[in-house]
């Protein structure tokens, strides 16, 4: 795929999981964007529209945004386990899958907005922690003012998650990710 403007690659390295996603990059890129399971977006930006941006990657049980404000770098990252939204160092939301039916969670779970689903009478799929404050130690459960499920129906999840762990745990998926997407034949 030849394109017609600049193409703006991730360069942040403010959390753990940023040099991976541009590892990711330019694999998908070495591969010109053709890779069996994977779907790419594009956005267009700039003066003229001349610049050009991965702004979607997605898998059968994965979905990256390179939303993050003012740069190519990833805002959004969804898995089997939890989905992770990061824009700066003082604004992160964790979603904690703890659905008991991936199988047919998975749509809603990568696709839907995140947003009141006690209150919207959503099933019980993820409960919502987030982290204040420059670079959050934790990141800590909330309902959102009982509009999000609560903790009490499940004793067993934590309060709060130490917000290094899970930036890593994020990181580890996505470094299989990766190796995935090098290993894979290029689509003909």
């Amino acid at each position: 795929m030849k394109f017609h403007q600049q193409f703006l690659y991730p360069r942040f390295n403010m959390f753990p999981f940023d040099p991976v996603c541009r590892e990711i990059v330019l694999a998908l890129h070495e591969r010109d964007w053709e890779v069996p399971g994977v779907n790419v977006q594009f956005l267009s930006f700039g003066s003229m529209r001349g610049w050009l941006k991965l702004w979607e990657m997605r898998t059968l049980n994965c979905l990256l945004r390179f939303s993050r404000q003012g740069s190519a770098a990833v805002g959004e990252i969804v898995t089997p386990f939890g989905h992770l939204i990061v824009d700066d160092p003082s604004r992160v939301f964790f979603y904690k899958y703890v659905g008991r039916d991936w199988r047919n969670h998975r749509k809603d779970f990568l696709y839907r907005v995140k947003i009141w689903s006690r209150e919207l009478e959503r099933p019980r799929t993820y409960l919502m922690y987030v982290g204040k404050g420059q670079y959050p130690t934790f990141l800590n459960h909330t309902n959102f003012r009982g509009k999000e499920y609560d903790r009490s129906n499940a004793p067993e999840e934590p309060e709060r998650f130490e917000t290094q762990e899970v930036m890593d745990d994020f990181r580890e998926y996505l470094e299989g990710l990766l190796l995935w997407i090098k290993r894979v034949s290029p689509s003909k």
